[in-house]
């Protein structure tokens, strides 16, 4: 069977090569007995000289006048026995092969069928390959009955291992038939593909044929490759073969036409298919037209289990290959990454059913089943092709009630889970015992309470070990003999190291632990490690003292530790630095669960925050009140400032917070007294409560963006003397402001909507509060200015609603200004004889008035027909109330506003008097002469004796002069400008026409008509 399988593969191989070699014409390639040649080629035709065959060339051995050898046998070649049992000499064929060991020679031999005279059970042939000095190989061949007196042969296969001259021979045992060779092949190299000769059937074999393998195209076997010139009387000239199908399914035929391999053939006859074993033959007609030209024929039947078929063709033409489809399910088993045999299962309709599925394995994996689940009971016949999975965990299992562990080939790392103590062990029974040579790391889990014993014992590979801060103890032996470990940390929370839990570590050089004061060791626990191996142990630790610790040499660590998922932090005592390093937000804290640095808090003088840190964590620094503590920097990365982060921080003078700040929390900057000021960047859009309270702050922006300030956001900022709200402000909180007792203004933007109580409580300096509502004029809380004396704070309302905010409760308890109240349009006369300065009078008896911008004030007194001006204000300074006073400017047009300022102090003689409302001249100047501001050509701008009409203006300013004297009252009084006044001479060119000034407008008459001071005809 073994051989015949072979051969099955064989004509596999020889089948994917039929078109790739072509096919030559039959005089080319079929050779009779006794000739061998190359195509094209002379042989000689001696017997014996067969010549070399080359690799994939084919010979025919033919010997029609072959004798029955019946009852007789040879082991030798040079030598057969007659019937009267004498040796003759019949060799069938003389070749010579280059072979090796390495390299051996595959002979493929094609027997031809033979019909018996003398049919005999027991007929046999022997077919021998035997080198000139001894036979080499040999084939007893049981010929198989066919029908009647038809025997087959069949076709085998022999291998030689050395170069050498071979002959064939055949001899017949028991048999009155002859032996045939119908084709001889050497191959050199099964993987080669070689051309066939005409009427050798080239089948496609894929597997053998176990059950297991049944699920391919072309399951069946071999029976009979040959010219077949008639059988069951059907002629059959385009070749045939023989088959046994081993299953119920289809049988399709590749067909070549014999004068073109590259085409299929035209239908024109019928394909002939016969049950040979059971005599039924079965004649198929062609389903399309006979001149479609076609490769593949499937038959349009079913083969039947059982029996042996024969297939051939009526033409010309012939078979290149027969495929048998068998009606089947596979069972596709997928290892997913491990291994299984078979992979695939075939389950046959009306077959066997499958018995079991093989168990795969996959190293350092524990098989968790099939997906989808196996089959719950077998026999298991599937209705589908199908594919299971295989599914793999890695090992793992229980190591205390509440503990599980897991081993992780892949990484090399044991990990256990869970809450609670570890089970004790011994050496030999931890459950990750047959993995302990290959850990390499272990991480323990938070939740743990306690490391068994010898949990990790002669774990030799084991180079890391995470421990969280729930362990309390390392029982006996828990790390004995762990020779790879250099290095490890052993948390806080562990109180007791047991005996010989690090035994024999001998690469253990550093040893970390956590805890300030020692924990219970016991005496063997740190034997046989590592020489002059280093205990680092927390700043101020105290109790690694005494013949347990004495193998280490001690170092004290500075304080660290982790303050984010990627920051860790850093005090340096001998620096009093905090480093903070890392990225990301910073944990937050509490005033029970306080920064770890807190302990410091003291000692610490700088902080360094890094380029990365997104967030200062609540009460991050709280109490961080060292005097050299005067400043931080805080990296643009910074969005965000928690609760209370710098609460305390009493010294801390000097903080930039950068513009990528948004979030500012409640009661950051508390109490932080020395800080002076502070930039509230404009992401910022609310101010917490407490956020600034306490605070040394003298003065406070809040930026557009902020809609809310908090409770007590400001409160008892004591030095806190001007706040800057931007309009957007909508709500301002309980106590925002209280006790900030400098405070003496306040603008509140129209945007704010909500005052709470308490907002300006004890403001006792508070002078003025400017609000912005035109309508919903917001209430206050109660107490808002309580301790503010608010009869005495004037509340400047918006122009013209003094009545609305005088009707509403607690508003009109303010001394409540109305800045249009009081205020005094000016328009100016341009001097012509010097372009661009402007002079006007001014006068007020019951209000002090601001000197606007671009405008000075002048007194003026009379020297007999002299008026001398003396400069007695600049712009922004405060004119006496009832002071008439005379202005000169660089505008022709500004406003007198009413001023509560300090007045500046008149020395100079002030003959001018004024008016408050349009007056009668004769009410005021009941004597002498009455002269106004004016401008008369040859004579400039002067005081000019008033005749008509007979109305002084409001608010405007006279000269009254009753001419006594010497001298009669003149009719003009002039400027004098003298470098005693400070008054420059007025210079210019004069204007064309005569000028007037009436009712403090300047007019210029030409002719008959009056122009303004622009040119412009107005008469």
């Amino acid at each position: 069977m073994r051989r015949i399988k072979s051969l099955f593969m064989l004509l596999a191989m020889m089948a994917g090569g039929f078109l790739a070699y072509g096919q030559t014409s039959p005089q080319d390639t079929y050779y009779k007995f006794n000739q061998t040649y190359a195509a094209g080629a002379s042989v000689a035709s001696d017997e014996g000289n067969g010549g070399n065959l080359t690799v994939g060339q084919a010979v025919i051995a033919k010997n029609p006048a072959a004798e029955y050898m019946q009852n007789t046998y040879s082991y030798g070649i040079s030598t057969t026995v007659n019937a009267t049992g004498s040796k003759v000499t019949k060799k069938m064929l003389t070749f010579h092969v280059e072979a090796s060991t390495d390299n051996p020679a595959h002979i493929l031999l094609i027997c031809k069928d033979y019909k018996a005279t003398n049919a005999a059970t027991d007929n046999y042939w022997g077919i021998f390959i035997a080198s000139t000095s001894q036979w080499v190989t040999r084939q007893i061949i049981r010929p198989t009955h066919i029908d009647n007196d038809l025997y087959r042969m069949g076709c085998y296969e022999f291998v030689v291992n050395e170069t050498n001259d071979y002959d064939l021979s055949a001899v017949g045992v028991q048999s009155s038939g002859k032996a045939e060779v119908y084709e001889l092949r050497v191959i050199y190299e099964k993987n080669v593909l070689y051309q066939s000769i005409r009427n050798s059937l080239a089948i496609e074999f894929d597997h053998s044929t176990t059950t297991a393998d049944r699920a391919t195209t072309s399951f069946f076997r071999l029976c009979q490759t040959r010219p077949f010139d008639e059988v069951n009387g059907v002629q059959t000239l385009g070749g045939g073969v023989y088959f046994r199908p081993y299953a119920n399914g289809t049988i399709v035929v590749d067909l070549i036409n014999n004068n073109d391999q590259t085409a299929g053939i035209a239908l024109d006859s019928i394909l002939v298919f016969t049950n040979v074993s059971s005599g039924i033959q079965n004649l198929h007609a062609s389903t399309v037209d006979a001149n479609t030209t076609v490769n593949d024929f499937t038959l349009p039947r079913k083969v039947y289990k059982g029996g042996e078929y024969r297939l051939g063709y009526n033409t010309g033409s012939y078979i290149k290959s027969v495929r048998f489809i068998p009606d089947h399910y596979t069972v596709t088993l997928n290892p997913n990454g491990g291994t299984v045999d078979p992979t695939e299962l075939v389950y046959i309709k009306d077959g066997d059913p499958i018995l079991a599925f093989p168990e795969p394995s996959k190293d350092g994996y524990a098989f968790d089943g099939w997906d989808p689940a196996a089959p719950s009971s077998f026999p298991y016949a599937p209705t589908a092709d199908i594919t299971y999975t295989a599914q793999w965990t890695n090992p793992h299992g229980q190591c205390g009630d509440n503990l599980t562990w897991e081993y992780d080939p892949s990484t090399t790392t044991l990990t256990i889970t869970g809450t609670g103590d570890m089970y004790n062990y011994s050496s030999t029974t931890q459950p990750w015992k047959n993995y302990r040579n290959s850990i390499t790391t272990v991480v323990i889990e938070s939740g743990a309470t306690s490391i068994g014993k010898s949990a990790f014992a002669g774990c030799t590979a084991l180079a890391s070990v995470t421990i969280p801060d729930g362990v309390t103890i390392i029982n006996a032996s828990a790390f004995n003999g762990c020779t790879g470990l250099t290095s490890i940390v052993i948390p806080e929370g562990v109180t007791t190291i047991q005996n010989s839990a690090f035994y024999g570590c001998s690469s253990l050089a550093d040893v970390t632990i956590e805890r300030a004061t020692a924990p219970s060791v016991a005496p063997a626990t740190f034997m046989n490690i590592a020489s002059s191996a280093t205990l680092h142990v927390p700043y101020g630790a105290s109790g690694y003292t005494g013949s347990n610790w004495n193998m280490f040499t001690i170092v004290e660590m500075n304080p660290s530790g982790q303050c984010g998922d990627d920051l860790y932090w850093l005090y340096d005592p001998s620096t009093t630095t905090l480093t903070i390093s890392g990225s990301g937000d910073m944990y937050d804290y509490t005033t029970s669960t306080l920064a770890p640095w807190y302990d410091y808090r003291n000692e610490i003088t700088d902080v360094v925050l890094p380029d990365g840190l997104t967030k200062i964590g609540n009460f991050a620094f709280y109490q961080c009140n060292n005097a050299s503590l005067t400043s931080i920097d805080i990296p643009a990365s910074v969005t965000s400032i928690g609760q209370n982060a710098f609460n305390n921080c009493t010294n801390l003078a000097s903080i930039d917070i950068p513009a990528s700040v948004t979030s500012i929390g409640l009661g950051a900057f508390f109490k932080c007294s020395s800080l002076t000021s502070i930039n509230i960047p404009s992401g910022v859009t609310s101010i917490e409560g407490l956020t600034f309270a306490q605070c040394g702050l003298t003065t406070i922006n809040i930026p557009a963006n902020v809609t809310t300030i908090g409770e007590d956001a400001f409160q008892s900022c004591h030095s806190l003397a001007a706040i800057t709200l931007a309009e957007g402000l909508e709500s301002i909180g309980a106590g925002a402001f209280m006790y900030c007792y400098p405070l003496t203004s306040i603008d509140i933007p129209a945007s704010v909507t909500s005052i709470g109580t308490w907002v300006f409580s004890d403001c006792s300096s508070l002078a003025d509060v400017t609000v912005h509502w035109e309508t919903n004029i917001p209430t206050f809380g109660n107490y808002a200015f309580y301790n503010v004396p608010v009869a005495n704070v004037k509340l400047h309302v918006p122009c013209e609603k003094k009545s609305d905010y005088a009707a509403e409760t607690g508003w009109k308890d303010f001394t409540i200004v109305d800045p249009c109240e009081g205020i005094y349009p000016v328009t100016a006369n341009v001097d012509p004889d010097n372009a661009g300065i402007y002079y006007s009078t001014f006068y007020y008896s019951t209000a002090k008035y601001l000197v606007p911008e671009n405008v000075e004030a002048y007194a003026a007194s009379v020297n007999g027909s002299d008026l001398v001006l003396t400069k007695i204000a600049e712009a922004n300074e405060v004119l006496p109330a009832g002071t008439a006073v005379i202005l000169k400017s660089t505008v022709d047009s500004y406003t007198m506003v009413p001023s509560d300022g300090t007045a500046v102090t008149i020395t100079a003689t002030n003959h001018l008097h004024g008016v408050d409302d349009d007056t009668e001249i004769s009410s005021v100047v009941t004597s002498g002469s009455c002269y106004v501001l004016s401008y008369k050509s040859g004579y400039g701008v002067g005081f000019y004796l008033y005749q008509s009409p007979n109305q002084l203006k409001a608010h405007k300013a006279y000269i009254n002069l009753d001419g006594s004297g010497a001298a009669q009252a003149p009719k003009h009084l002039r400027f004098v400008f003298n470098s005693t006044t400070g008054i420059e001479d007025v210079q210019g060119e004069k204007v064309q026409g005569e000028k007037h000034l009436r009712d403090g407008v300047l007019y210029i008459q030409r002719g008959e008509h009056l122009y303004n001071a622009q040119g412009m005809k107005v008469q």
